[in-house]
């Protein structure tokens, strides 16, 4: 930092989030939920409405009219609050640090208020603008020197489930949390997915905490989109050649985990949401037919019109099944022919592109005894050329 100037370079500004210490945003809340950064606190300055109004300035009378109008809309009570805001942060956060888009008028107006009421506190030379670019270099685990090890199976196996299990005892990322999405056409989790430069962000600083494990970094085998979210190119071609440990568990066992995963957690977010009042009359379980026959539709084409008929028939039949006589059971048959139909058939086809590169293939519950030499893994064979 430099002394005198209260500036913090991005490099360091990000070692902060790296570290777990936040960020004080004052960019409006617009820019923040578009480009969010993990652990970042948004205080703006300026709110959408102050911004647009600003900005609309701006281009028709220049800087400075733009300036007295923002200094205006931002005064009195309306400016005391918002310093009070970031004071009580800078008093609970240190070290911390506060930037705007391009570490220019915004940032510098908040840093000054903030002195003249006795807190001084740096802000980032080149705001969001620097932090970006420096995290756009960091999305490829091979250049961090961090070695994936991918766990995949059948859809079923429980690969989610085991990495939350395993992070409180080895590194691991967990890229369908950071993409708020399980990974499948029936994998919406009940909230909206980050934007596309937030998923981003938050993968780079997780990869930036990994490179100083200096371990091997547990990971679940994704498909390039999870959900609406694109895996970075960099990202995605070191995870192709990854070597991989195959989960393997009986249809039973892989049917019993999405009756958790696709009924009972859906059915619980439904009967919170089912209180409110624009929802009317709907019911939790009238809500999960509709959710379920949706999901259906969106893999109608690859399961055929004769399967797909029958499926949604044995849907909405199990959803009034499971609401007359509360047996979450009756669900079995219809998850069974989703497994076998139109799950386990995309998963064979991926085998044979990833086959050389897995080590071991094991049940879940044999996978504790895995760990300890999880980094020596190494890729069994020779990848094939094109299979990657």
């Amino acid at each position: 930092m430099a002394t005198g100037e209260l500036k913090i370079d991005a490099y360091d500004a990000l070692s902060f989030l790296a570290n777990g210490a936040p960020l004080l945003d004052v960019r409006s809340p617009g820019e923040y939920s578009v480009a969010k950064l993990p652990n970042t606190l948004n205080c703006p300055i300026l709110l959408n409405a102050e911004r647009d109004a600003v900005g609309t300035i701006y281009k028709k009378d220049g800087p400075n009219k733009a300036q007295e109008l923002g200094h205006w809309l931002v005064s009195g009570e309306t400016r005391q609050l918002r310093i009070a805001s970031w004071i009580k942060i800078a008093n609970a956060h240190r070290p911390c640090a506060l930037f705007c888009a391009r570490g220019g008028l915004r940032s510098q107006l908040a840093q000054q208020w903030l002195l003249e009421n006795g807190t001084a506190l740096p802000r980032v030379s080149g705001g969001y603008k620097a932090l970006r670019k420096i995290l756009l270099q960091h999305l490829n685990p091979h250049a961090l020197g961090i070695r994936m090890i991918l766990l995949t199976g059948k859809t079923g196996c429980g690969k989610t489930s085991i990495l939350h299990e395993l992070a409180p005892i080895i590194p691991v990322l967990d890229l369908e949390g950071l993409a708020n999405h399980k990974g499948s056409a029936f994998g919406g989790v009940y909230g909206q997915q980050p934007a596309q430069a937030a998923f981003e962000n938050a993968l780079a600083i997780a990869l930036l905490r990994h490179k100083a494990d200096q371990q091997s970094v547990l990971v679940e085998d994704e498909s390039r989109m999870v959900g609406r979210i694109e895996l970075p190119d960099s990202f995605f071609e070191a995870m192709k050649i990854a070597p991989r440990i195959e989960l393997v568990r009986p249809v039973e066992e892989r049917v019993d985990i999405l009756l958790e995963e696709y009924i009972s957690f859906q059915l619980e977010a439904f009967t919170q949401y089912s209180n409110f009042e624009f929802l009317g009359s709907v019911s939790p379980f009238q809500m999960l037919r509709r959710a379920l026959v949706i999901n259906l539709s969106k893999i109608q084409k690859k399961l055929g019109g004769v399967r797909h008929g029958e499926m949604k028939k044995m849907v909405e039949q199990a959803c009034l099944e499971h609401e007359h006589y509360a047996n979450i059971d009756v669900h079995k048959k219809w998850m069974e022919m989703l497994l076998v139909w139109y799950y386990d058939p995309l998963y064979e086809k991926h085998l044979q592109k990833i086959r050389p590169l897995i080590t071991d293939t094991i049940h879940p519950d044999e996978l504790a005894e895995l760990l300890p030499r999880l980094s020596e893994i190494r890729t069994a064979r020779p990848l094939l050329t094109g299979n990657a």
